[in-house]
């Protein structure tokens, strides 16, 4: 189940442009675990506040 949640939080950074606030919504793992699955996808510069 884990690789399917972390293949739709990939899914959501890339498609979508999503922050963990907005992916921790519909994927409810920690924000540890979720940073870690995303950390080779960074937000695009234009969403960096």
């Amino acid at each position: 189940m884990n690789k399917e949640l972390k293949a739709k939080a990939i899914k959501l950074r890339l498609e979508n442009n999503l922050s963990y606030s907005a992916i921790l919504t519909q994927i409810p793992v920690a924000k540890s675990t979720l940073s870690e699955w995303l950390r080779n996808f960074p937000l695009s510069e234009g969403r960096i506040a």
